[in-house]
């Protein structure tokens, strides 16, 4: 169960980044702790929140980001993180928000997305599922924090 939470090294940068969501497990220091009873027990002065995997990732995707940058192209504007997470390995989409229209078929009234073709994709390989994860999280964190 507790390869389910972040690392205390992610969750203390989640932290800095505003995460205050409520969780099922703390660190204190760095000791992951799914207990309340030892939460109070604990004598460590820092105790911080230990997200979930899901957690973090739904925090960063919220996330507004005003500037995507590298050595050769940029977008800028409101945009939202899309992470994939495959087998051995992941993707994060990088992409302006989508207009959202209607559109009426048959009387039916659906709602329709258009996503803008101008994206940032980032990939990296890894071993297995696990590491696509810590590794994506970690990306995840670096471009908002040099958004």
């Amino acid at each position: 169960m507790k390869n389910q939470f972040t690392p205390y090294e992610e969750a203390l940068e989640l932290k800095e980044l505003g995460f205050n969501e409520e969780s099922f497990g703390y660190y204190a220091g760095n000791e992951l702790i799914t207990s309340i009873n030892e939460i109070f027990k604990s004598t460590e002065i820092l105790i911080i929140s230990a997200p979930l995997y899901q957690q973090a990732f739904k925090f960063l995707r919220e996330m507004i980001i005003t500037r995507i940058s590298d050595e050769s192209s940029y977008l800028e504007g409101r945009f939202t993180l899309l992470p994939l997470i495959y087998f051995n390995g992941y993707e994060i989409h990088v992409t302006p928000e989508p207009t959202s229209f209607t559109s009426s078929i048959n009387h039916n009234f659906i709602p329709l997305y258009e996503f803008p073709s101008k994206r940032k994709i980032y990939k990296e390989t890894t071993l297995n599922y696990d590491d696509a994860q810590l590794a994506c999280l970690k990306r995840m964190i670096q471009i908002v924090k040099n958004k």
